[in-house]
């Protein structure tokens, strides 16, 4: 059945996120719910455009959404100004010399930190992560 979302979450097949007062499917019974785009047919209800008998020219099709950006994790709460420093040293490092491996190298833990403070699992994990982010970030910049 399709709802009306009243929490953020994230589609149980595609990990997209959803936003308070978007269209979702949902199963009585089920944990989590699907977005549009991902639902099982049994969820949409036979009003869907999937569940409707196909069109003359072909089976209809679910009108696909536009881009979708994830809310920020609970964990940036507060955090504004970490992230803004790591962005002032991502450019700092870009505008550096040449990139050896060992930089290479540092760059893709770098990064890995920086995804893992933007979701983490929880949020003890990501204020973990971004504490070493900064650190790997000033250490590349400094290089």
């Amino acid at each position: 059945m399709i709802i009306t979302s009243k929490f953020d979450s994230k589609c149980k097949a595609c990990h997209r996120w959803t936003r308070v007062g978007d269209q979702v499917a949902w199963l009585p019974g089920e944990k989590g719910v699907w977005c549009t785009d991902c639902a099982p047919d049994e969820a949409l209800g036979p009003s869907s455009p999937r569940q409707a008998a196909p069109a003359a020219n072909g089976p209809a099709r679910a009108v696909p959404k536009g881009p979708q950006l994830a809310p920020p994790p609970a964990v940036l709460n507060g955090y504004a100004p970490y992230f803004k420093a790591l962005v002032a040293l991502e450019a700092a490092i870009i505008e550096a010399a040449e990139v050896t491996p060992e930089m290479e190298k540092a760059w893709a833990r770098y990064t890995k930190l920086k995804a893992l403070a933007m979701n983490p699992g929880v949020p003890e994990e990501g204020t973990a992560a971004l504490r070493q982010a900064l650190i790997d970030a000033v250490k590349l910049a400094v290089r």
